[in-house]
């Protein structure tokens, strides 16, 4: 089987899934992430979500791999990590990158 090799997304949801849809064949490929699922882009929990349901639903032809953004993340959740808070957590004003408030662990409230 041929690879089919995904990069950083960093919570680009919706170029993530028109990637997937549009470019990898199921039925040929692997898919492998490089990890960096998380931060930057607006929409890392539907990101996540999405990537945990390939994977459920491909379970031998998906794989991702922990990028240092989703490393950062947990030793944020673990032992606190102020350096992720401030780069990919929350804006400056304290909300995360929809808008909405965070929970102190840089987590949206919903």
């Amino acid at each position: 089987m041929e690879l089919f090799v995904v990069g950083d997304v960093h919570g680009c949801f919706h170029t993530f899934t028109k990637l997937i849809n549009e470019h990898w064949n199921r039925d040929e490929q692997i898919l492998v992430q490089l990890g960096d699922l998380l931060d930057r882009g607006k929409f890392s929990p539907e990101t996540i979500l999405y990537a945990i349901e390939l994977q459920k639903n491909n379970p031998d032809q998906v794989y991702f791999l922990k990028g240092n953004h989703q490393f950062e993340v947990i030793v944020h959740v673990e032992e606190g990590n102020e350096n992720w808070l401030k780069q990919c957590g929350q804006d400056k004003n304290g909300d995360d990158a929809n808008g909405s408030k965070t929970n102190g662990n840089g987590f949206p409230v919903f």
